[in-house]
């Protein structure tokens, strides 16, 4: 899921502790716990280049899911049918709030590598294990953490490919880029605010480029006993 280049102008390198969490980050990521996304309504906003697309995420309404536009406009039947397959495939449980940035990177990888103003940068390896596709190329990935010292808080992080793989076979991945910018809604309540996701290659003699931006924004708290019975419902 990009992040400006950050024009270093004091450099650090400072290896991190071979076996635990670097003091700051443990102490920043305490702060950011994980969050139940079924207590929180939202909009949610995905431009993938050719059209934009903007859901409503509620669940105190019969209508968990709605999908609100299309271009701006008032989606079509086959969007809407469209809409309602794309929201059955969010009860496999893959939506934001897990805020496990310790799980990011493998043990003993993190090393600071910069900073700028109020903001620090880490460099670690992603742990990919549970990801059945990247664990295939974790030698391949690289990943970037950067922190706002003033707040104390993630500012974004980044998954990306230091080296070209492939991808069933077929396609050649050149560019990967996965970029998360992180967000407080709340006093303790952190959710991405932008998730852009970035893919340069070929496939069958055909030029892969492709950026898919997705935001997040207009959060409110909803009642816990609507979250609890809070299921998957498309418009």
């Amino acid at each position: 899921m990009k992040l400006a280049a950050i024009v270093t102008t004091s450099l650090l390198v400072t290896a991190a502790a071979a076996d635990e969490l670097p003091p700051e980050l443990a102490a920043v990521f305490d702060r950011m716990p994980s969050v139940d996304p079924t207590e929180w309504a939202y909009t949610q906003t995905v431009d993938d280049g050719e059209s934009v697309t903007v859901r409503r995420f509620d669940p105190s309404s019969n209508r968990t899911w709605r999908l609100v536009s299309v271009d701006g406009r008032r989606p079509t039947d086959d969007e809407l049918a469209t809409h309602a397959e794309w929201v059955r495939d969010q009860n496999d449980g893959d939506y934001l709030g897990e805020n496990d940035f310790a799980g990011l990177a493998v043990a003993g990888s993190w090393s600071l590598t910069g900073e700028q103003d109020e903001r620090r940068r880490y460099r670690f390896k992603p742990d990919v294990s549970d990801d059945d596709f990247l664990a295939d190329h974790a030698d391949r990935l690289g990943g970037e953490l950067t922190l706002d010292t003033e707040r104390q808080t993630v500012a974004s992080f980044r998954l990306f490919n230091e080296k070209p793989f492939r991808a069933r076979v077929v396609a050649k991945i050149s560019k990967f880029d996965l970029a998360i910018d992180m967000q407080k809604v709340a006093a303790g309540t952190f959710f991405p605010s932008r998730v852009t996701t970035r893919i340069e290659g070929s496939a069958l003699f055909r030029r892969l480029d492709s950026t898919v931006v997705t935001t997040y924004s207009d959060f409110s708290r909803r009642a816990p006993d609507a979250a609890a019975n809070a299921e998957f419902v498309a418009d």
